[in-house]
């Protein structure tokens, strides 16, 4: 089964005329500029990672700086679960809830499905 089967038509014309997805006789695809932004998007972050985030986001709800201490034991630093934190938040990936030790984050519509 191709990704677009099962959407109704009007959301398939919209997003054409919205220009985000191409109808290639009848088959559709992202188009070159929402593909090109989104990868931009994702630069410079692991998708394994990434991939772990998600489950760790599925299992809690949210993650926190402690949560991914647990998740990326022994695959990454604190200093290196800080840096990922901040290039998710920056591109907008998460978005930041409290402050301090109560700190946790929430994914955001951006936030990349993973199967």
């Amino acid at each position: 089964m191709r990704d677009y089967e099962g959407l109704e038509r009007h959301l398939l014309q919209k997003l054409t005329e919205e220009g985000l997805v191409i109808d290639e006789n009848g088959s559709y695809r992202l188009s070159d500029d929402y593909r090109n932004e989104a990868v931009e998007k994702l630069k410079g972050l692991n998708m394994n990672h990434l991939k772990m985030v998600s489950d760790s986001f599925r299992k809690n709800g949210f993650i926190s700086r402690s949560t991914l201490k647990e998740t990326f034991v022994d695959i990454l630093s604190e200093k290196q679960i800080r840096s990922l934190i901040s290039k998710m938040e920056d591109v907008g990936l998460i978005q930041k809830e409290g402050a301090g030790k109560y700190t946790r984050y929430t994914k955001t519509p951006d936030f990349p499905s993973f199967v």
